[in-house]
């Protein structure tokens, strides 16, 4: 009969508190923002990949992003953005790559190099972690923290005006033909890390700043996207395909060096 009573009291002791008609629960790993652990937020992404170009762009596009609290310092995030971009005439010459066609003999290989216009379409879902700095008094999903997440793109060519003249001959028939967008598609999985922060304008409304940085793991073309010039080897294409792919890569993994992220922030 001890015994019984001890557990009972136990049981008791264990159950959360009414406080007000509701449930009010101490439990550390079930935290929140007046109560409120989850957020859905929209923000635009800045990066930098035409910046220093000849034809100089500044590029935006939008995330949404869910967030959800699992205890003061842990948030889990799912991700998804999506964006159209444009490769220009002018901006082929940042990269200087050829389709590569081999000779009979020696010095007569060909390199034809494109001109024109493509643009592609890039679709990303990602998922990650946010580590809550509660030292500077943050608690999921609210304040500073750090974060690092995974992503898996979806990049693909729309469409395109390129024409393929040789770079090393005179002669304006010495030309390739015009190729689809088909074809012209790839997966990348990358990894970004950064640092961010929430800051509540009303009780469920808040604004979100974040800086982050990605690099490129992989991609389904096998692209070699740290080799960056012709000088160092499997640079060029053998195929129109394979340049216009290669460029596309290039152009996604380059605007994931660094991006700014400022949106607004809905708690519930």
């Amino acid at each position: 009969m001890k015994k019984l009573s001890m557990i009972l009291g136990l049981v008791l002791i264990s159950l959360p508190r009414l406080k007000g008609g509701a449930v009010n629960s101490d439990n550390p790993f079930n935290p929140g923002y007046l109560g409120q652990r989850q957020s859905l937020s929209i923000s635009g992404v800045t990066n930098f990949t035409g910046l220093f170009r000849e034809t100089t762009r500044f590029n935006v596009n939008t995330v949404i992003n869910y967030e959800m609290a699992r205890k003061a310092s842990l948030a889990y995030q799912f991700g998804y953005k999506s964006y159209k971009r444009q490769v220009l005439n002018d901006d082929w010459s940042d990269y200087a790559m050829n389709v590569f066609v081999p000779g009979t003999g020696w010095g007569n290989d060909s390199y034809y190099r494109p001109s024109g216009s493509m643009d592609f379409q890039y679709q990303e879902f990602s998922m990650g972690v946010k580590n809550y700095i509660q030292s500077i008094g943050s608690t999921a999903p609210f304040g500073g923290y750090l974060m690092a997440g995974l992503h898996y793109g979806i990049a693909k060519c729309r469409e395109n005006t390129l024409g393929w003249s040789n770079y090393y001959s005179s002669s304006s028939m010495d030309t390739l033909p015009w190729v689809p967008a088909s074809g012209v598609s790839a997966n990348i999985v990358s990894v970004s890390y950064g640092f961010g922060t929430r800051k509540m304008v009303t009780d469920q409304i808040g604004i979100v700043m974040e800086m982050s940085s990605g690099l490129t793991l992989s991609n389904s073309a096998g692209v070699k996207l740290y080799v960056v010039d012709n000088y160092s080897g499997n640079y060029d294409g053998y195929t129109q395909q394979e340049v216009m792919t290669s460029v596309m890569l290039r152009e996604i993994h380059k605007s994931q060096w660094i991006q700014f992220k400022v949106g607004l922030s809905y708690l519930f």
